[in-house]
Parts: C-alpha cells; sequence; structure tokens
C-alpha cells in the first residue's frame, strides 16, 4: 500500500525535483528509493523494508547496507545481521563476490565506504586492485554505466580525480556523449545491434554521478555537446507524473522505472554515490560490538535443502538457536514441515525432513559458513551473522551458488548468471544446470550463461548431480509478474478493544490491500485473498513477505508459514487464500505495515 510522506515547504509543487519525489513517495520502497528520498531531505521515511536483506551473495547486500547507512543507521546492527562483516564474507580470492564479475567489487567499495569502513581497508584495495585491472585500453570498462560507477568506486577507495586511470575513464566518457548531451548505454556502437545507441536515462544518470565524483559540474560547458549538458538531457525525459523516461523512445513506465527515477534524482540533487556515510562511534572495524544495544539484531540465517526442493529459508534470532541442531525446530515451526530427531550414542541427530529419511550414506548433513564442521550439530556453537545450510545427501557433496548481477532489468536485456562451487575453502566456477525457465539451460566450464526472459518474474537455482542445490534469486524483468499485496494492521495491548518461454505469464491479487483491522496482543485474525492466473500459461507462485516483524515472522497462507506457500494454476483459474495472522501477547501497540508479494513462475 502507498506510503504517506510530507514535501517539505520550500519545495514549489512544480518544481521537476518537487514532481519526482513525490513520484517515488507513491512506489513500493526499495533500497535506492530510500537512498533518493534521504538525499532529497525528505523526513519520516519508512526504512522497516531494510531490516530483512538477502545475504546469499555480495551484490544483494550492497545496495541495502548503502541505504540503511544513507538512513543515519549503522548497517553492523540495523537489519537481521551485521551485513559489513557478510559483505566481507564475500571477500575471497582477492576480490570481493563473484570473481567473474566486478560490479560486486564496484558497489562492494560504495557500500563499505558508505557503513564507515576506512579507504585502506584490505577488501576495499583488493577490490580496487581487481577493477584496475579490468580496466580496456581505451580507458573504458566496456560500457557507460560501468565506466562510471568504476569511476566513483576508486575515487572512494582512494585514488585521486587527477590519476591517469581515472582521466582516461572521463575521457571515453566523453567520447560517448551524445549530441542531446545524454550518454548511450554502448559506444560507438552496440555490440547487438549493430547500431549507436541513443541516450537512456540511467546511463545519463550514471555519466552525471561520475562527472560529479570527479569534481566537475555535470553542467558545465566542458560536458556540454552542442550546447546541450547531460541535465538538460535528462528532463527532456521527465513525465506527467514525476517519472523518468528510460529514453525519448520508449516512454511507457515499467517496473524499473521507480528506479531509473531514483538514479535521476541523485543527478538532478547534484549528488554521487554513495549519496551519504554513516560514521561508525569509536574504533569500529565493522565487528559485532557486542554493546547490548545490537542484541535485538543479533541472528543467524539458514536454508534447508531436500532432495526434491528447498524446504525453508529464512533467519532466526541468535537468542532462539544456540546450537546448529536447533535451527531445525525452529525453521520447521516456520515453514511447517515436519521432522525427527534420534538419540544415538553419538549423541542426536537429524534423521528425518518430510519424505526425506537417512538411510546408507545419504542423510542430512550442515554446513556453517560454507563448511563441514567436525562435531555434531547440537555441539557446534552458533553465533551472530553464522549462515547454517541443512541438505540431505552425501556428506561430500559441495555446495552450489548462483549469482546475477542485477534484481531488475528492462525488457530484453539479458541476464548474465554465473555458477560456482564451494569446495577447500573457496569458491570456484562450475557447470550446472540453471532452472526457472520452461526448461533448464547448462552453464559453459567457467559457470556462465546468458538468459534472456520475457517480462516477468524469474526464481532461478543451479542443481548438479552429487552438488547441494543453490540458493535462489529473483529477478524481475520489465512489468515483471509480481502482484503485491499491503498489509496492515492496529494491534492493541490485550483486553483493549477490537515470463516465459511460451506464453503469457500475467495474474491478479484481490484485495490489493490486506487490512486486518484491529486485533489485540495474543489475539489472531485472518482474510481471504483471491488469487486468479489471467496469463495463458500455467503457472506455479510462490510468496515473500517484507516489512514489520510481526508479518515476517507470524503471516501465514493456509494456514502454514507464508515461506511454505506454494500454488499451482492453470489458465484462467483462481483460488481463495486464507491469510491469518496471530499476534504474541508480548507485541507492542501501534499500527503494523509490511507487503505481500506473490510470485509467478511458468508451471
Amino acid at each position: 500500500m502507498p506510503l504517506l510522506f510530507s514535501l517539505p515547504e520550500q519545495m514549489n509543487a512544480d518544481e521537476p525535483m518537487t514532481r519526482a519525489v513525490a513520484y517515488l513517495k507513491s512506489k513500493n520502497m526499495t533500497p535506492w528509493t530510500t537512498m533518493v528520498l534521504v538525499a532529497a531531505g525528505e523526513s519520516n521515511i519508512a526504512i522497516d523494508h531494510l531490516k530483512i536483506v538477502d545475504t546469499s551473495s555480495a551484490l544483494s547486500i550492497e545496495a541495502p547496507l548503502m541505504a540503511i547507512a544513507a538512513t543515519g543507521n549503522d548497517p553492523r546492527t540495523f537489519a537481521q545481521e551485521n551485513l559489513v562483516t557478510k559483505l566481507k564474507s564475500f571477500h575471497t580470492q582477492g576480490q570481493i563476490g563473484d570473481p567473474g564479475l566486478i560490479n560486486d567489487d564496484i558497489f562492494g567499495i560504495l557500500a563499505l565506504r558508505a557503513a564507515g569502513e576506512p579507504s585502506n581497508d584490505a577488501a576495499i584495495q583488493d577490490a580496487k586492485t581487481k577493477i584496475l585491472a579490468a580496466q580496456n585500453a581505451d580507458g573504458s570498462w566496456g560500457d557507460t554505466n560501468m565506466t562510471a560507477v568504476a569511476i566513483q568506486a576508486l575515487i572512494e577507495a582512494g585514488m585521486n580525480a587527477s590519476d591517469e586511470k581515472i582521466t582516461q575513464a572521463l575521457s571515453w566518457l566523453k567520447g560517448a556523449q551524445n549530441d542531446d548531451g545524454g550518454f548511450p548505454y554502448s559506444w560507438p556502437i552496440n555490440p547487438f545491434t549493430g547500431q549507436p545507441d541513443s541516450s537512456d536515462s540511467s546511463s545519463s544518470s550514471w555519466g552525471a554521478h561520475a562527472i560529479k565524483k570527479s569534481g566537475q559540474e555535470p553542467s558545465s560547458t566542458i560536458w556540454e555537446k552542442n550546447g546541450k549538458d547531460v541535465i538538460d538531457h535528462l528532463l527532456t525525459l521527465q513525465q506527467p507524473n514525476g517519472s523518468f523516461a528510460h529514453s525519448s523512445t520508449f516512454t511507457d513506465e515499467t517496473s524499473f522505472t521507480p528506479v531509473s527515477t531514483a538514479y535521476v534524482v541523485i543527478a538532478l540533487l547534484g549528488k554521487s554515490l554513495p549519496v551519504a556515510k554513516f560514521t561508525p562511534s569509536g574504533n569500529n572495524n565493522g565487528n559485532s560490538g557486542g554493546d547490548g544495544n545490537s542484541a535485538g539484531n543479533e541472528s543467524i540465517s539458514f536454508r534447508i535443502e531436500g532432495s526434491l526442493a528447498t524446504a525453508c529459508t529464512g533467519t532466526l534470532p541468535l537468542s532462539q538457536v544456540s546450537h546448529a541442531l536447533e535451527v531445525v525446530p525452529k525453521a520447521a515451526a516456520q515453514c511447517g514441515f515436519t521432522y525427527e530427531i534420534v538419540q544415538s550414542s553419538f549423541g542426536p541427530y537429524l534423521k528425518t525432513i518430510g519424505a526425506d529419511t537417512a538411510q546408507g550414506l545419504i542423510g542430512w548433513m550442515y554446513r556453517v559458513n560454507w563448511n563441514m564442521p567436525e562435531v555434531g550439530a547440537a555441539d557446534f556453537t552458533l553465533h551472530e551473522g553464522d549462515t547454517v545450510l541443512w541438505y540431505y545427501g552425501d556428506f561430500m557433496w559441495p555446495p552450489l551458488r548462483i549469482s546475477i548481477p542485477q534484481a531488475t532489468i528492462e525488457s530484453g536485456q539479458p541476464i548474465n548468471v554465473s555458477v560456482e562451487k564451494y569446495n577447500n575453502g573457496a569458491w570456484s566456477p562450475t557447470t550446472a544446470s540453471v532452472y526457472g525457465g520452461a526448461i533448464p539451460v547448462q552453464t559453459d566450464e567457467l559457470g556462465h550463461v546468458v538468459l534472456t526472459p520475457h517480462d516477468g518474474i524469474w526464481s532461478f537455482w543451479a542443481e548438479s548431480s552429487n552438488y547441494v542445490r543453490s540458493n535462489r534469486v529473483n529477478v524481475t524483468v520489465g512489468h515483471g509478474n509480481g502482484q503485491s499485496v499491503g498489509l496492515m494492521v492496529n494491534v492493541v495491548s490485550a483486553g483493549g478493544g477490537g515470463g516465459n518461454q511460451g506464453g503469457t505469464v500475467a495474474f491478479v491479487v484481490e484485495p490489493s490491500t490486506l487490512a486486518f483491522g484491529t486485533i489485540a496482543a495474543g489475539s489472531s485474525g485472518s482474510r481471504t485473498l483471491t488469487l486468479k492466473n489471467t496469463g495463458t500459461v500455467g503457472a506455479a507462485f510462490t510468496s515473500t513477505v517484507h516489512g514489520d516483524v510481526l508479518y515476517v515472522d507470524h503471516l501465514k497462507l493456509d494456514n502454514a508459514s507464508w515461506r511454505s506457500f506454494n500454488a499451482t494454476l492453470a489458465a484462467s483459474v483462481s483460488r481463495n487464500i486464507n491469510a491469518s495472522l496471530s499476534v504474541p501477547s508480548n507485541s507492542a501497540a501501534g499500527v503494523k505495515q509490511g507487503t505481500l508479494v506473490f510470485w509467478a513462475t511458468v508451471q
């Protein structure tokens, strides 16, 4: 549901900035819109959506971390786990994240600097070295977007804007500038079309950010082309609703428009990345302070992989799980699966989850932070930020990891997928089957595959024989096929008053706002949703929940945790869903808000 904000009085409602900010306020919050609203001086910005962060890859952490820092909160304690420590856990082999990518190194630098980490930090310096090694002879990093953001990262890593590497990159950007003052994505020609690219709002915004970071002004005569600069071009793309179109020839609003509009607003504000930084108190080096103030945020993340599918994934407060075996009953309470823990001469061990029962050499194994501990799960003490993986298989099976650079892309753009295996303490590329579309697609021997899915919301994962199934990564293409349902409940104290390969994936959820009304602490309420497949192919549906922890921990769909919701509907078929909310007796009073998102993939 829309969130309410107040516009600063000094802003004129006719100004482009005011209209852009008003547009962003009317949309669901994302890390980028949060950053922009902070940079624009807005107040009363909803930030609960930043408390639950996907920490499966470096890239999934970096934008939320920058947004948290921009709000003035410490990324080490604000979210469900220490995001600085978690991001640094991806610092391996002299780089951050996927060895085959540099965007996670670039945004890794920006995120760590936003969190207040010093520029001489080892992870930052290693990432800088990798970025410089990837620079082309012409001074670019292949396209204008990557070049522009690399310039910003290198400056944040301690390089001077007058350094030859940076001046070469700026010179290349200047050469790429179009006659309308804006910047294209590819230059001099698009390798896919063989034609020059026209200017677009995202590329033009990134160019403006880089120019500003280098100490120059995007609207200066130095950066004019035929009497027009990049700011002039961006203003020509603003639409009546305040958003900024992709380009002069593509003005339709898509699910990516709020993000690209956020990029433009950063440019109009005369800012670069990161838009603001958090300053740690004392000598905070990114590790947990353990001072008691962060105790409520101490948590571990977990994933449980069965023989046929993922059984459960989520986070748990560290106060509820002292050792790795305790993760199973706590996860079962969230996701509704059955399990059996039996006693043996060696102590307790996990025998069964669902239909998967230990037999012979195949059974339930566990890893913590990807490593196989040398003690039983009941004896392995967990610490803040640990990642626990339970899987059904052989103890020799290495886990897989899938990485996708962008969570949201425009229609027709390719998706670069990378798959790695973990072995001997390090990640390395491997061949695997990537699932998520109509049929699985095989990666090459470097673990890479390029996909170009139709508009939709896609959930990708990787599998291979004798390997542990990978994490899942959701990607929204174009308009997407996700439907959000606003969540609202007023809690009173106890005793108080009352994309696809062969058809179209599309669906609707009614009502669009799920208002539970007033529920007393210790009580529960329920409402009915209708899910209808309006596409031309059968679709499989799952759900996610964001927002107040009340919904994340206690919302159920059809009498089970939203995490385990699965429904398959043929085209034009609808079904009712019972949504129920149990409010713990110790819940604080007040209005709680969140978002329930349904995801559709081809059946």
